[in-house]
């Protein structure tokens, strides 16, 4: 099975990348979705190789103060990332 995520959130929009993936917000009858596609880096494994659907972590909140906190913590975690020295 692949999960696709242009028709299950096709208004995701990109928050933010990290090294080996993506996270997306969406807006879904009425509910916050937060999605890490980890995907990335499995474009090597072949096709046959379930794995790659389990790369996929999507959260859902029923408001949209929860939604920005944990969107606040995905990009701070990536700038902190970013910026070592």
């Amino acid at each position: 099975m692949d999960f696709n995520l242009a028709t299950t959130f096709p208004n995701k929009q990109r928050i933010t990348g990290f090294e080996g993936g993506v996270v997306y917000g969406a807006l879904k009858d009425g509910k916050f979705f937060l999605i890490v596609d980890s995907r990335t880096l499995a474009d090597f494994l072949e096709d046959d190789y379930d794995i790659k659907d389990r790369l996929i972590t999507v959260y859902e909140f029923d408001n949209e103060d929860e939604f920005n906190s944990h969107i606040k913590k995905w990009k701070d975690r990536y700038e902190q990332r970013n910026h070592r020295f």
